[in-house]
């Protein structure tokens, strides 16, 4: 199992230029990733990043309203729900949902750093990240860094696709993620998934 220590994503790509060069909401885009990541069997180095706190090994967007898991809609692939939420990223700010990989092959990080405001708010940020390595397929991390609504408007879980095997962390539930603080470095709750034995572990740090 890949350590728990608190991840800083240094010069990531900025997904679709959300928060540089335009706005963000309730989008889904495919990235291209250097290695397979994989959950529930499904592995695919085109995943797609939902600006709603989310990434999907196919193309399944997450819309502004947070479902409970399984979620029905018939998805073409898993669903990593890291915070799923009505969120906007906003043009010319620090937002944004930025990705890169940490190490060296074969036993790379690829980091997902959400950076992002609730829908029509300009504040405040919500951060947190997920996270898939290359040496332990089908496991998922979620770090939470800053989340002023500690979890009570928002789906935290995984499942696969159709939803015959899903774990839901929280649905709704206010204090399943602590608060934090602004600008803090190291995560206040670490949930890892093992999409291959379909459990979870929760870590307060």
């Amino acid at each position: 199992m890949p350590a728990l220590s608190s991840v800083v994503l240094v010069g990531g790509t900025p997904t679709g230029g959300w928060g540089v060069t335009r706005f963000g909401d309730d989008e889904n885009l495919a990235v291209t990733v250097p290695f397979a990541i994989s959950m529930y069997g499904y592995s695919t180095t085109t995943p797609y990043v939902n600006c709603n706190g989310g990434i999907t090994l196919g193309n399944c967007p997450l819309g502004p309203t947070n479902n409970m898991l399984p979620y029905t809609t018939s998805c073409p692939g898993p669903i990593a729900a890291g915070f799923w939420y009505d969120f906007e990223i906003q043009t010319d700010s620090s937002q944004s949902i930025s990705y890169g990989t940490i190490g060296t092959s074969p036993n790379r990080n690829l980091v997902f750093d959400f950076k992002e405001v609730p829908y029509d708010v300009e504040n405040p940020l919500y951060h947190f990240q997920i996270v898939f390595y290359e040496n332990s397929p089908g496991i998922v991390r979620y770090y939470y860094y800053e989340v002023s609504s500690t979890g009570a408007t928002a789906t935290i879980g995984v499942q696969n696709d159709g939803g015959s095997l899903y774990q839901q962390y929280s649905y709704n539930q206010a204090g399943s993620v602590p608060a934090g603080t602004s600008g803090a470095s190291v995560a206040t709750l670490i949930l890892t998934f093992n999409t291959n034995t379909n459990t979870y572990i929760s870590t307060i740090v």
